[in-house]
């Protein structure tokens, strides 16, 4: 691959798929096997792929939606998977509020959420971090938004990149969010809100060019 250049695979954790799909009276059976499976498949996609090559991303959304508090299993979830991926690989989490439809499951009133469980990572992982993606919805301009960031303790190699760019207002909507951002946190770089799925592909050329002009803001 291209130096500096990972090829990134994103993985639901099992909380996501089990809580959405399996019966109440089932989950305590499946989960436990479907964990298994999961981090066998992490462990193929890792044997297949250089290292140097690769970035597992874990997926964090239906949870964000599910769990109104930090709770201690799922922060132990979240550090037995992160924990599974070898630690030549570079490893992130994505911590969303969910994007169905564009809508978020829960719509946070600050930062104060995906902090507090990236404080709590940072802290418990027995690995390296590589970064952390945090969503911005596209009315917050307002530094309230941003001010929990000021308590955000990572390790000074992990990355942070604020998902603040929406095709919606482009560049200038972006502006104002960055300006507010920078009030509480320096950025590693930017990204969507929440990737670019549940988007029409023709959408995608103008989505990559405004990643560009956004980049260089």
């Amino acid at each position: 691959m291209l130096p500096d250049i990972r090829f990134q695979v994103s993985l639901p954790t099992p909380v996501a798929p089990i809580r959405s799909h399996v019966d109440t009276r089932d989950r305590a059976a499946v989960e436990p096997a479907y964990e298994t499976a999961l981090l066998r498949e992490l462990e193929l996609i890792t044997d297949a792929i250089p290292a140097d090559d690769l970035s597992i991303r874990w997926d964090t959304a239906v949870e964000f939606g599910m769990i109104p508090d930090l709770c201690g299993w799922f922060l132990d979830l979240l550090t037995r998977v992160g924990d599974a991926v070898p630690s030549d690989v570079e490893l992130g989490y994505h911590l969303c509020h969910g994007d169905s439809g564009h809508e978020h499951f829960v719509e946070p009133k600050d930062t104060s959420h995906p902090v507090a469980v990236a404080n709590a990572l940072a802290a418990r992982l027995s690995r390296p971090l590589g970064w952390l993606h945090l969503p911005v919805p596209p009315g917050r301009t307002d530094v309230e938004y941003f001010e929990p960031l000021r308590t955000l303790a990572l390790p000074p190699a992990t990355e942070l990149y604020l998902g603040l760019i929406h095709s919606t207002d482009g560049a200038a909507g972006a502006t104002g969010r960055i300006t507010a951002a920078l009030s509480a946190v320096d950025s590693s770089g930017v990204a969507t809100e929440c990737g670019f799925g549940h988007r029409a592909p023709a959408t995608v050329p103008a989505l990559l060019a405004l990643h560009a002009v956004v980049a260089d803001l």
